[in-house]
């Protein structure tokens, strides 16, 4: 299942990666529904609005038709792809509450 806004995948190499080779392999899309970054859906969103808002259907359906088999062959992307949940949670540890903290205090 596809996860709804990139920016919850920055961390995961995995989604990383699949995103890329969506956006940058075969025929070229750009300026499409099926690109991300749609110059055409105005300024705000070609530079962060993909980040945020649900993808068009046509950029998931990219996204799924992305082969993947050369990192799913790799250990080490395999490994880190089953710790995304640790990995987010050691994010909020070693990031987000260190800045917190002087914040609030």
């Amino acid at each position: 299942m596809e996860k709804p806004h990139v920016a919850f995948d920055i961390p995961e190499l995995w989604f990383g990666v699949k995103f890329h080779f969506s956006n940058n392999s075969g025929p070229v899309a750009n300026e499409t529904d099926a690109d991300p970054h749609n110059a055409k859906r105005g300024f705000f969103f070609s530079h962060v609005g993909w980040l945020i808002l649900t993808p068009h259907p046509k950029v998931v359906e990219k996204r799924t038709s992305v082969d993947m088999s050369d990192l799913e062959a790799d250990p080490i992307v395999m490994w880190q792809k089953r710790q995304a949940l640790s990995t987010t949670i050691l994010h909020i540890f070693n990031v987000i509450l260190p800045v917190a903290i002087p914040v609030y205090f």
